[in-house]
């Protein structure tokens, strides 16, 4: 079996899935990282007024907001891009109907206490980072 280098797996995506093929699941990040940065634009002034003062709790309860409505799509993009030439390439929608018909909604959420409990523990390690830098 010949062995595989980086590159040779990066000229085999771009030989099977063209240059777009190296970019599968980008979307989901950028549109997650808008989202998150949306909500804390939008929300935090109304909140801010409302307390009189900036809150630490602002962003994260952005941060959850947004993840409770995109990690069905995190879900849907990871298992896009799990699968191998030998499966048969489904659509976006396809493949969302065939998890839910299969597996049930509650499989759009597999994960996700873990993945909050990072991102709380992500966002408090960058405010003592800030805060010890201040």
């Amino acid at each position: 079996m010949k062995e595989k280098n980086f590159f040779s797996v990066l000229w085999t995506i771009v030989d099977h899935e063209g240059v777009s093929g190296l970019m599968k699941g980008s979307l989901v990040r950028v549109f997650d990282t808008l989202s998150t940065t949306f909500l804390t634009s939008t929300i935090r002034p109304s909140i801010e007024t409302a307390l009189g003062q900036s809150s630490n709790l602002i962003e994260p309860s952005c941060i959850v907001t947004s993840s409770i409505l995109l990690y069905p799509l995190r879900i849907l993009v990871r298992r896009l891009q799990s699968q191998t030439a030998l499966d048969e390439k489904q659509s976006p929608l396809a493949k969302f109907s065939l998890i839910l018909k299969k597996e049930g909604p509650s499989s759009f959420y597999s994960g996700f206490p873990f993945f909050i409990l990072l991102t709380f523990i992500h966002h408090l390690t960058q405010l003592s980072i800030q805060n010890t830098l201040q």
